[in-house]
């Protein structure tokens, strides 16, 4: 998200991001014109549909003297007939206007294998192989139905309800609310915690298009993807500009005592 509010806000992002991976198991693959989507039947082969759009968030925080601390920001989001995603992620300041640089901008890359962070501010990127990036892209694929209780390897226990169908920007969408408990004394906490993820997904385009977050650490947080338009962007988007500086990451350090897969 941003910087001081920019380096907590970007922090924030990342631990909401986290706890949507951890509710809300999904496997999104780009291969050619078609994605493997993680169902209740098994792995699905569907169609990719490319398009352009805006995602909106604001995250409202209450302090303990009642006073809001609100942060909005706003997404440019793509994604091409291969299955290749961008976003370019802004700030929206105070007058609600657009900020430009953009904080960081994401390509995932699912063709070339490569998964790649562009910081506009210092002209670098750095780029990683895919199986080696956090997949931001999870959270724009389908709902996968869960049981209606589980509990994880922590002690956390987790509920699913279907919300029902909802049109949004002209799509018909379907919803799902996960509901994560975090047991008194977990983290200091007297009583128990909950926090509420609801989202709604387009079966058609496999994103989500609204999505709501009630954390009592974070506050709540709503987001929504406006603007679709159903085209194929500039293939530009999802090319690294040639004045920027790249650093590939290496793969991580095999372990010398670690023996192969098939042994």
């Amino acid at each position: 998200m941003e910087k001081r509010l920019g380096t907590s806000a970007l922090l924030l992002g990342a631990a909401i991001s986290a706890l949507t991976l951890i509710a809300l198991p999904t496997l999104a693959i780009g291969q050619g014109r078609t994605r493997v989507i993680l169902t209740d039947q098994g792995p699905r082969e569907v169609a990719i549909t490319p398009f352009m759009a805006d995602e909106t968030s604001e995250n409202t925080r209450v302090l303990v003297d009642g006073n809001r601390v609100v942060y909005k920001s706003l997404v440019k989001v793509c994604r091409d007939s291969e299955g290749r995603m961008r976003r370019e992620e802004h700030r929206i300041n105070a007058q609600g206007a657009l900020e430009d640089p953009p904080t960081i901008i994401y390509i995932d890359d699912p063709v070339a294998g490569v998964f790649c962070s562009l910081s506009p501010q210092t002209h670098t990127a750095r780029k990683v192989p895919r199986e080696h990036a956090i997949d931001f892209s999870s959270r724009h694929t389908s709902n996968r139905q869960q049981p209606e209780a589980w509990k994880g390897a922590d002690g956390r226990e987790y509920r699913s309800e279907p919300l029902g169908p909802l049109e949004i920007e002209g799509f018909n969408t379907e919803g799902v609310r996960i509901t994560e408990v975090i047991p008194a004394g977990a983290q200091g906490n007297e009583q128990p915690l909950e926090i509420v993820t609801e989202q709604w997904v387009s079966p058609e385009l496999h994103i989500t298009l609204l999505r709501k977050h009630d954390d009592p650490f974070s506050g709540e947080t709503l987001s929504r993807v406006t603007n679709i338009r159903l085209e194929e962007p500039p293939p530009d988007l999802f090319q690294v500009p040639a004045d920027y500086a790249i650093e590939e990451a290496r793969p991580p350090a095999r372990d010398p005592q670690a023996k192969p897969a098939n042994e």
